[in-house]
C-alpha cells in the first residue's frame, strides 16, 4: 500500500556465522531494529549464501526481535541477509499521524455524502 511505503524505509542486515546443527533446519537471528507494525510481512527478503538453503520466516518474537529462519540445510554455517521495513526515521510524527488518518479519507467522504444526502432530502 502506498501509505505504508511512505511511512517505512528498507533496512538491511547481514548475519555471518549462522550455524545449524545435525537435524536442525532452522536458526535464530536477532534483528537490530523493530520491523514495521511487528508484522512479518514487512520482511521482504531473506537470503543465504548456502545454495541448498531456501530461507523463510518461521516465527518472530516482537519483544526480543528474534527471527527464526526456517528452510535451512542441516549442519551448515552460512551468512544470512535480511531486508525488512522499519518505521521511517526521517518522517515527522505529525506527518505519520496524517498519513494514518488518510487511510480513512474515503470512509469520511462516504459518510459525509450520506449525511449530506439525508440533510438535503429533509431540507
Amino acid at each position: 500500500m502506498a501509505i505504508d511505503d511512505s511511512r517505512t524505509e528498507e533496512y538491511n542486515q547481514t548475519f555471518a556465522g549462522v550455524t545449524t546443527g545435525a537435524g536442525a533446519y532452522a536458526a535464530n537471528v536477532t534483528l537490530g531494529r523493530a520491523i514495521y507494525n511487528n508484522d512479518t510481512t514487512a520482511i521482504t527478503v531473506i537470503s543465504s549464501n548456502v545454495t541448498v538453503d531456501s530461507p523463510s520466516v518461521s516465527s518472530f518474537n516482537t519483544v526480543s526481535r528474534i527471527l527464526e529462519v526456517g528452510g535451512l540445510d542441516a549442519s551448515q554455517t552460512r551468512t544470512i541477509a535480511v531486508t525488512y521495513n522499519i518505521d521511517s526515521t526521517i518522517l515527522p510524527d505529525g506527518v505519520s499521524a496524517f498519513l494514518t488518518l488518510l487511510r480513512w479519507f474515503y470512509i469520511f467522504i462516504i459518510v459525509g455524502m450520506a449525511g449530506g444526502a439525508i440533510y438535503a432530502f429533509f431540507d
